[in-house]
């Protein structure tokens, strides 16, 4: 039986092409969409884990991409088994996300949120639609300047994504569809735990109602040029 990383690599899609020349850290395509590990593309393989009531029989978001996950069922996120700390060297977070057809009236729903090792920890990324945060219905925040912050992109109804948010010890910035978007101070926190997909850090609350795809983390700032060439990727098989 030939190993599902080196079927993969006989026909690689471009776009993971463009993702693996960038040297990710980590970087999940959650293929073949069955079970609970979702394979790290990376020679480091560090594989999470699907946790919950997600959903694997949904479409890639990007060309070349086979499934990709539907969260929003009971306790459905992503464990991710490591953490990076932004304060001592860049790190950069990407993936494509597909919001539903119907939006929440309220409440919040995270994207990417960092535990401290209890209930507590910060929110890196998460749509506010109840504005909540008083910085609009719908708007894509982060909490990695202390207080909540506005990324500068408002989510809509069953609309696709490509998102890349940047940090360094002094600043985040957030590209949307491969344009830079705002930037914020970023404050120093204890929160050292591990990262989670799709739920706030107690992995009970704020759960994303959406499908995620193409998730990646790297140890370095990508730069406007290569999200830009990542995202024009995106529709190349």
């Amino acid at each position: 039986m030939i190993p599902y990383r080196t079927i993969m690599a006989t026909g690689r899609p471009a776009y993971r092409d463009f993702v693996l020349a960038d040297a990710p850290y980590a970087y999940y395509r959650f293929e073949p969409a069955t079970g609970t590990l979702a394979a790290d593309e990376t020679a480091a393989r560090r594989d999470a884990t699907c946790q919950g009531e997600i959903q694997f029989s949904e479409p890639g978001l990007v060309a070349g991409s086979v499934a990709a996950l539907r969260f929003g069922g009971k306790a459905a996120y992503l464990d991710v088994p490591f953490a990076l700390d932004p304060t001592a060297s860049a790190v950069t977070f990407e993936a494509w996300i597909l919001t539903p057809a119907t939006l929440p009236e309220n409440g919040r729903q995270t994207l990417l949120a960092q535990r401290d090792g209890s209930t507590a920890g910060r929110r890196w990324l998460y749509i506010d639609a109840g504005n909540h945060d008083q910085l609009g219905t719908n708007s894509l925040n982060t909490a990695l300047g202390g207080a909540p912050s506005a990324t500068g992109v408002v989510t809509a109804a069953a609309t696709r994504y490509h998102l890349v948010l940047e940090i360094t010890p002094e600043k985040w910035r957030l590209y949307g569809n491969g344009q830079a978007q705002k930037s914020g101070e970023v404050t120093p926190e204890t929160a050292t735990g591990a990262f989670v997909v799709g739920t706030d850090p107690s992995l009970t609350q704020e759960p994303f109602q959406g499908a995620i795809d193409e998730i990646a983390f790297y140890t370095h700032a990508l730069g406007g040029a290569r999200v830009k060439a990542h995202y024009d990727a995106s529709n190349q098989g």
